[in-house]
């Protein structure tokens, strides 16, 4: 849905925008097939096309990690009960199958080339083409084995989540042979602070993702990211206008973090940067939307600058009230969110702090919306306090 919204007119998008608020709805009542239903209908509105059958199909290689010259197992389920009852064919990987509406199937092929690498399968069907990751990785388990001898939590942390991506425990694509190769740099020695990302990490029990420049300079600025209710580490770096916000950060040089919210995120990422990377920002600025606009008021050190996306709070702790703020709500926001928004507004004490209504925009998409408004925001405070 998004790539539709980022392409879509501001006309079409208030057409999809009761769509949008819908799926919201009913995720948070947990009936995730009619979530995922609106949301495709919402994509439908944007693009200007009618929700088909196939739109309900989901792919997946399981296990997405195999040995060379194994089989590949595709398995197809739904998302939804589609309208439309009628059988249709699918093309998977140029393979002939019918696809009935509601049934799960799978799709075993041959790997003939045996070729080790992050590598894609194509699944065509009338109305779309779509990518399914998989990776062909040689001697993993050795490999692994080799990782969990070392020293480096990291490394064995990337190595968890491979494990993770077998069992099906993560929603984006994890390219395993990439990620492998970073395990065993760190294993055999290499700095993490060289490396220039974390694809996935734990810190005292803390979940989180994270990129930052190379060389690292050694008072950087540093974004720490929340993610909304049912989000995770993921979600900033995948989503919320495809990357938007590590990309921002990367062209300005910051480190950028996305952990798992909670209360304590701020905090232990801030802990992470110093003890692990060795650095002393020179700047923290936080990011959260909807509940993580509220986890990111939890933190017990005032960061230089604050935004917050439809925040999940209705007043602004002492402390952070004279954070410079930026404040934004989609005009199609439920009204309890807007009216919240309002009161903290009302709390912020810096000439900085402002509150930003955003047309043609909903409690979701808010976010993509807005990022661009958001980082010139973080500039001006970082100019203004004379850190930049």
């Amino acid at each position: 849905m998004e790539t539709a919204w980022i392409r879509a007119s501001d006309s079409r998008k208030d057409l999809a925008v009761p769509a949008v608020n819908s799926a919201v709805a009913q995720f948070f009542m947990g009936q995730l097939t009619k979530a995922a239903l609106g949301l495709d209908s919402a994509t439908a509105v944007l693009s200007d096309h009618p929700v088909t059958p196939q739109s309900a199909l989901d792919f997946r290689i399981v296990p997405p990690l195999v040995a060379p010259g194994a089989p590949i197992v595709v398995r197809a389920t739904w998302a939804y009960l589609p309208d439309q009852a009628a059988p249709f064919q699918v093309k998977v990987n140029g393979e002939t199958v019918t696809a009935t509406p509601g049934t799960p199937f799978e799709v075993r092929l041959n790997d003939a080339t045996g070729t080790v690498g992050d590598r894609q399968i194509e699944v065509k069907a009338e109305g779309f083409a779509r990518p399914v990751a998989y990776s062909v990785v040689r001697d993993w388990t050795t490999r692994r084995d080799r990782i969990a001898k070392s020293n480096s939590t990291e490394a064995n942390d990337l190595v968890r989540l491979i494990e993770r991506s077998e069992s099906s425990l993560v929603e984006n694509d994890v390219l395993a042979n990439r990620i492998l190769g970073l395990a065993e740099s760190l294993a055999q020695g290499q700095s993490l602070r060289s490396l220039g990302e974390l694809p996935w990490g734990s810190y005292e029990g803390a979940l989180f993702r994270a990129e930052w420049p190379t060389p690292l300079p050694p008072t950087p600025v540093v974004v720490i990211a929340l993610h909304g209710a049912g989000g995770s580490e993921n979600l900033f770096f995948d989503g919320y206008g495809q990357g938007l916000a590590p990309r921002l950060a990367k062209e300005r040089g910051w480190i950028f973090i996305a952990p798992r919210s909670a209360p304590s995120s701020v905090d232990l990422m801030t802990k992470w940067v110093t003890s692990r990377l060795g650095v002393t920002p020179r700047a923290i600025f936080t990011l959260g939307h909807s509940m993580g606009g509220a986890m990111a008021l939890r933190t017990s050190t005032p960061p230089l600058g604050s935004v917050l996306f439809a925040p999940a709070a209705s007043s602004i702790p002492e402390p952070l009230r004279g954070v410079p703020t930026l404040l934004s709500v989609g005009t199609s926001e439920v009204p309890f969110l807007v009216k919240s928004a309002n009161q903290c507004r009302e709390q912020l004490t810096s000439p900085l702090s402002r509150l930003v209504i955003k047309p043609h925009c909903d409690h979701l998409m808010v976010v993509a919306e807005v990022l661009p408004e958001a980082f010139a925001f973080l500039d001006q405070v970082l100019r203004e306090s004379g850190r930049d």
